[in-house]
């Protein structure tokens, strides 16, 4: 069972435990420092290790405290996993997904049944919670007889947990609108393009919902490295199919989930509303391009004082955004998303004060 906890990785009663460290041979600062206080006969084989160039990102050097399970010390083992080359240098997703990949051929090799992981690349290493969660939690599910705990930041949305011991994201106010008005322009099938995905966030939190997501212009639109985050942080509960190597990977909505979201957006005060607000901006456009065109629009309009006057200047706008924009998009089309933004009144809101 694996659970996502927070408090201090040492209070935990577990057969092993977890040190995030780099291949420099040093633990002076964090919870490595902490691992070198602690354990230094552990340090003493880290070290050595590295002073033999034989740890490299995303392995596993594996410390045991000896004896048998129940007559010695806990924990019995420290897994130190390697998450980076020098510790100037940031996490990398990849080495923490090798990492795990390792820890797991550990624990079943060596029959281990407890361990405790702290969030991997989280602080020094750079990466944020949502990223590391799943890099986490993921490889840990297939190990029904282990129980392991999985230490986030302080900070962090911890969740509950389904049925399995997975964490499960809270359904709060922003992801349930958020997810409704993905299902809004869906396909029949409740899948859609991570492109699509981020150009309709746009949209709603252009409606004065505080997402508290910062967009960019994008080759397809508009783009938000933190809803990114949000998708990987709800994948697996919420949505299906995000894959951080392959970006234009399809995403899928749960049913389930959005009988959640539905009931949650119901029950916030002036959700529907947004949500209501957002459908009819985009009813009858149902393609990529369409729903592309309008939020560019729509970004133009917001930043451009000339443009949001005069849909003249939204089209020349639009073909200098890129030269794939401006053989793409005929003038008229502009015009018409123009129209259909000025129509729905869009930039008059005020941002609301919750977020996802």
């Amino acid at each position: 069972m694996t659970e996502v906890v927070r408090g201090d990785l040492f209070d935990a009663d577990v057969e092993a435990l977890v040190n995030p460290v780099h291949c420099a041979g040093l633990m002076k600062r964090g919870l490595c420092r902490q691992f070198k206080t602690r354990f230094p006969e552990n340090f003493d084989r880290y070290e050595s290790a590295c002073d033999a160039d034989a740890l490299a990102p995303g392995d596993v050097l594996v410390h045991d405290q000896g004896g048998l399970f129940g007559d010695a010390q806990r924990p019995r083992y420290i897994l130190n996993v390697a998450t980076k080359d020098h510790w100037r240098d940031a996490s990398r997703p990849a080495n923490i997904r090798a990492g795990m990949a390792a820890v797991v051929n550990e624990v079943q090799a060596r029959s281990i049944s407890s361990l405790a992981v702290p969030a991997l690349g989280c602080g020094g290493g750079g990466l944020d919670w949502p990223t590391v969660r799943p890099l986490l939690t993921d490889p840990l599910r297939p190990l029904d007889d282990v129980r392991a705990l999985v230490y986030a930041p302080r900070s962090a949305d911890v969740g509950t947990a389904d049925e399995s011991g997975a964490t499960v994201p809270e359904m709060t106010r922003g992801r349930a609108l958020l997810l409704t008005t993905l299902d809004a322009y869906a396909s029949p099938d409740d899948t859609l393009s991570p492109h699509a995905a981020h150009n309709l966030a746009y949209l709603l939190q252009g409606t004065g919902e505080a997402l508290h997501l910062q967009f960019e212009p994008g080759q397809y639109g508009l783009r938000a490295p933190g809803l990114t985050a949000v998708f990987r942080h709800i994948d697996g509960h919420f949505i299906e199919g995000v894959d951080p190597d392959h970006q234009d990977a399809p995403i899928r909505l749960r049913p389930d989930a959005l009988e959640e979201a539905d009931r949650t957006v119901r029950e916030a005060p002036g959700a529907a509303t947004r949500r209501r607000r957002v459908e009819q901006l985009i009813e009858d456009i149902d393609t990529p391009d369409g729903l592309e065109l309008l939020a560019t629009v729509g970004w133009i309009v917001r930043h451009n004082p000339q443009a949001r006057r005069r849909p003249e200047a939204a089209v020349r706008a639009v073909q200098d955004w890129s030269r794939r924009k401006a053989e793409r998009f005929a003038s008229e089309h502009i015009g018409a998303m123009w129209t259909r933004l000025r129509r729905h009144g869009w930039g008059n809101e005020a941002p609301s004060d919750t977020g996802p």
